[in-house]
């Protein structure tokens, strides 16, 4: 298994414990390879736009740690770990690796000798696996009751490591504090810029002092401070959220935890972190910030976006909110279009393609200049943002409205769609029965 697939299963492993950590899914996939279509409906009402990032973070209510083991002279292998505990009662100590029952685990206080937890701690273990992602991994986790706030160690000995990568340590205490991350854009193509944004939240959290992006990059890790100061794509200065710049070079699987530390209400030293698993794309195309239509059958109008290529000419997902205006000069969203296709190369560069039928200028009687809103480019697996315009104008040829019948499913599955992919009329403005999201 790869050290990103590792990573992912891990977290999967952790979030089934019950410390409070929790991953958004993607959402469900729709398999059909045909152009989408959504009512304006759906587009006054938000649903069709992307997310923000910040909607959807990456939250942990405890603090994690790799433990690397060394070999020390007598031949065993050792792991330790130091940390902040601010409230007296359970402590949480949850780790995960494929020998992790056969470790021998000692702790205690700052200042006192480390003891035996197992034998010293009146404590509840529990052991389970990690589950399919991880075959062969376990979940080894004890709550030691009656613990003072204060630093503690932990060591953590094995005779002989079944394995080369670390395991893994999340410590969790009863207080509600927690640490959310997320990447503060969904366009992670290398070049870009791309930063990562971090913040604590809880009724226990008094200020956060020092706060640090750990990324694990070819087996090491390196640290970048994060900072509240409104120049790292972390919002306003000063409101609580911290970012960190990536270094523009990176690109591939990345892996990395936002740690905070600071003091609690009762003044009391805390850390959390919060792990983030994403892609850097390579950089695929550049949109041209053009776009043309010309009439085609049926009573369609055939869009042509223009791209300059960056990368090979591959499967890509198009998508752009239609926009015209009335006679009144009164501007109005049109349709949604969305479609997975490969480029058309010409001779100076890319055309990405869209098909508008004509019935949705019918429906929503606009007779002015169209327009291209929202337009993005992704990844049709990833999902990856590779490109996006706010808007372009279309060049259009001159139409003529007819009377309207309303919406029916063949405008909402693109033309020439087989009638085992339409479903019943839907009503005039209703919502699209397709999920916008991923299309095949």
């Amino acid at each position: 298994m790869g050290s990103r697939s590792t990573w992912l299963a891990a977290w999967c492993a952790l979030g089934s414990s019950g410390l409070g950590l929790s991953a958004q899914g993607l959402a469900a996939q729709v398999s059909t390879p045909r152009q989408v279509a959504a009512p304006p409906s759906d587009l006054e009402s938000g649903r069709l736009r992307l997310p923000d990032p910040a909607s959807a973070p990456s939250v942990c209510g405890g603090w994690l740690a790799p433990l690397v083991f060394t070999r020390d002279p007598s031949g065993v292998d050792v792991a330790q770990a130091s940390f902040p505990v601010e409230r007296d009662g359970t402590l949480t100590l949850l780790m995960l690796a494929p020998d992790a029952t056969r470790w021998r685990v000692l702790g205690g206080p700052e200042g006192a000798a480390l003891r035996d937890l197992d034998e010293s701690f009146a404590l509840e273990r529990r052991v389970g696996f990690a589950g399919e992602q991880l075959p062969g991994w376990i979940v080894d986790r004890r709550d030691l009751r009656g613990v003072r706030a204060g630093r503690w160690t932990v060591r953590v000995e094995s005779e002989q490591s079944l394995v080369r990568e670390p395991g893994w340590l999340l410590v969790s205490t009863e207080s509600e504090l927690r640490a959310e991350a997320h990447v503060a854009t969904l366009q992670t193509v290398a070049g870009e810029p791309i930063a990562v944004v971090a913040r604590a939240a809880g009724r226990d959290l008094g200020r956060v002092e020092t706060a640090r992006l750990t990324l694990e990059l070819d087996g090491a890790a390196r640290d970048f401070a994060m900072f509240d100061d409104g120049l790292h794509d972390d919002g306003a200065p000063d409101d609580g959220g911290f970012g960190a710049w990536l270094p523009v070079e990176l690109s591939g699987a990345v892996r990395a935890r936002a740690e905070l530390s600071g003091v609690t209400r009762a003044g009391r030293a805390f850390a959390r972190s919060a792990p983030l698993a994403f892609e850097i794309e390579a950089p695929r195309l550049m949109l041209a910030g053009s776009a043309r239509a010309v009439a085609g059958p049926d009573r369609t109008l055939e869009l042509a976006l223009d791209a300059y290529p960056l990368g090979p000419a591959e499967r890509l997902h198009v998508s752009a909110e239609v926009w015209g205006r009335t006679s009144a000069g009164r501007e109005l969203p049109v349709c949604w279009l969305s479609r997975i296709q490969e480029p058309r190369v010409g001779a100076n560069g890319w055309s990405l393609a869209l098909t508008l039928d004509m019935r949705w200028l019918d429906a929503a009687r606009v007779t002015g200049e169209l327009e291209l809103r929202q337009v993005r480019v992704q990844d049709p697996d990833s999902e990856v943002v590779l490109a996006a315009l706010a808007s372009v104008v279309l060049d259009a040829p001159p139409f003529e409205l007819q009377e309207s019948v309303g919406v029916n499913p063949q405008m909402l599955m693109g033309p020439g769609a087989p009638l085992s992919l339409l479903g019943g009329p839907v009503a005039n403005g209703g919502s699209s029965p397709v999920s916008p999201t991923r299309v095949r």
